[in-house]
């Protein structure tokens, strides 16, 4: 391991340097910093980058206007006057590599990175050539960069780390975007060299999806415990983008505190039918999933029903494999018609449900099966989809929110919605969306009057319900949103 911890903080200007030294609480989970100089007005001094306390990374790409500047910075780097540290030079950076002499003179605590990144996607035999080449003389350890592109991105780059493992120095690859991180834990999570990067509380990323570094130990739950093929196994959240999904910091929690091994990471992709492939690279396929929009419906169709009543729901939010196959459920139902018995909501009173998704459908066909009227209010002239119809639950138009006893946004917006939500007069406003947690419509809601069941309140009954088919643990309601809480803090800390 070159770092220890294996998180990078980028401190990409200089009050990120100034937050990350002045608080201590920065410090944890960084076994390094990357100094991102191509970002900053001015370089800090050579004495200020010797004093910071962890192993620097200094990066300054090429770009800038100070080009002369930028090269005699790096020089100086280079002959040992910054101390030890890490310089990360960019193979396709050709004034850097005739300017500086890496093979000759510099003090042994200066090392050098050769990095190089790809944006469009590449063949595993051009990415494979791309590496070697990094290794060229006076190189410590090499970076390769995938192109973003989801899951086939995140494979390739597990593919190519196992692969690369055996050229005797370091390299470490990793899928770029919001997707990169599950790429940088699951090869740690198969012993191969790894690191990954961060940002400071309050800090803006470089790139999007970069997490917290002084929260990652939480989120992750300290990181993958699992061996070559997948001993202990991972468990994932899947979506569009689920880089900011609390599930992680929730059931990682959840399985520290049971003492259990498994692992929770964030998966963003497209397509999620590539995890059923039978050639994935260790250590998939993941052993459980959550699942975010808009899978829900590819979840429904995977599998058998997990429990007795399971199967009539046009939606699963959960998935677990086993040796016959994936097995399934909907934990969303269940948290919905809890929240409404715990606040005396009858069967009887009508529900009006904005939105007509994977989130809406199974909610709004067990509601309808139990006798409640349910009413539809979305976007568009398309039919109703079928399950809906044949369940008589009925469209409506705006008028209908002064008439609901109950009101479920469920569209995943926090923009104002463009029907006039104030004129609801019921008892309780339901909001699914928890980032932000005040949304348009909560505000709108609860300034009429409504009591309000939030997203963060949601989360935690479904995501304990999960802990209970996935792994039998019984997470009370005060620790569900207790964690949930502590999930969404590390989320919103920004």
């Amino acid at each position: 391991m070159i770092f220890d911890p294996p998180w990078v903080t980028v401190l990409p200007d200089s009050d990120s340097l100034e937050r990350f030294l002045a608080d201590p609480a920065e410090h944890t989970g960084a076994g390094a910093v990357e100094l991102r100089l191509d970002f900053w007005a001015s370089p800090p001094s050579l004495g200020t980058i010797a004093s910071i306390p962890v192993p620097s990374i200094v990066t300054w790409r090429r770009g800038a206007a100070r080009e002369s500047e930028r090269l005699s910075f790096l020089k100086e780097l280079l002959m040992g006057k910054g101390g030890d540290l890490w310089l990360d030079l960019d193979v396709e950076d050709p004034a850097a590599l005739r300017g500086l002499p890496i093979t000759i003179g510099r003090p042994d605590g200066v090392r050098v990175l050769m990095s190089r990144h790809f944006e469009a996607r590449a063949t595993d035999a051009a990415l494979r050539g791309a590496a070697r080449n990094l290794l060229r003389p006076g190189v410590d350890a090499a970076k390769l960069v995938v192109a973003a592109g989801g899951l086939e991105a995140t494979l390739q780059a597990l593919r190519l780390s196992a692969e690369l493992s055996k050229e005797g120095r370091p390299i470490v690859v990793f899928a770029a975007g919001i997707g990169g991180t599950a790429s940088r834990f699951l090869a740690g999570g198969t012993g191969r060299t790894w690191w990954g990067y961060g940002r400071t509380r309050g800090g803006t990323p470089v790139v999007a999806g970069q997490p917290v570094v002084a929260t990652i130990g939480t989120r992750y739950g300290g990181g993958l415990t699992s061996g070559p093929s997948g001993a202990a196994g991972f468990a994932a959240v899947i979506g569009s983008d689920v880089s900011r999904s609390l599930s992680p910091g929730f059931h990682n929690r959840a399985l520290v505190e049971a003492g259990r091994p498994e692992r929770w990471l964030d998966l963003t992709l497209d397509d999620p039918s590539g995890l059923l492939a039978d050639d994935l690279p260790d250590p998939f396929p993941p052993q459980q999933l959550a699942i975010t929009a808009p899978h829900k419906s590819w979840a429904r169709r995977q599998g058998r029903a997990g429990a007795p009543g399971e199967e009539v729901h046009v939606a699963w939010n959960t998935l677990a494999h086993d040796a016959r196959g994936w097995v399934g459920w909907n934990t969303d139902v269940p948290a919905f018609l809890g929240a409404l018995e715990n606040r005396g909501v009858h069967a009887s009173e009508p529900v009006l449900i904005i939105g007509a998704g994977g989130t809406a459908q199974p909610i709004a066909l067990e509601l309808a099966r139990r006798g409640t009227p349910v009413w539809i209010l979305r976007r568009g002239n398309d039919p109703l989809p079928e399950p809906l119809a044949e369940a008589c639950v009925t469209e409506v138009g705006p008028e209908a929110i002064a008439e609901a006893q109950v009101l479920v946004n469920a569209t995943g917006t926090a923009d104002r919605l463009a029907w006039p939500i104030e004129r609801f007069r019921g008892s309780l406003a339901v909001e699914y969306r928890y980032d932000p947690l005040h949304t348009d419509f909560s505000e709108r809601t609860t300034a009429a009057g409504a009591a309000l069941v939030d997203g963060l309140e949601l989360f935690a009954e479904q995501a304990r319900r999960q802990s209970k088919v996935l792994y039998d643990l019984d997470v009370s309601v005060e620790r569900a949103r207790e964690w949930a809480t502590l999930a969404h803090h590390e989320m919103t800390e920004e």
